[in-house]
């Protein structure tokens, strides 16, 4: 039996942030999704943002419901995983 997986959309515009945001879904998600980056600068995708009532970006929607999304906490969550020891470490 085939599962399907589900459908994630990040609508970005073109900002450090939005980059970080597709990097962190993708390492989050996995090979567990499909993910479409969706740049709102084109207008079709400006078309489904205003569509689906989007009205600030970085956005991520999972099969057509959007996902609350707070990046200070998503990037605290990120960062806090992170070796530092090993990051820092003397050469």
């Amino acid at each position: 039996m085939q599962t399907t997986l589900p459908q994630v959309e990040i609508f970005v515009t073109n900002s450090a942030l939005c980059e970080q945001v597709i990097l962190l879904v993708q390492r989050v998600s996995g090979d567990q999704s499909r993910i479409n980056v969706c740049d709102v600068r084109k207008e079709s995708n400006a078309e489904r943002a205003k569509n689906l009532g989007l009205r600030s970006f970085p956005a991520i929607v999972v099969d057509d419901e959007i996902l609350p999304f707070d990046p200070v906490t998503a990037f605290s969550e990120m960062l806090g995983s992170v070796d530092w020891t090993e990051i820092f470490k003397a050469s």
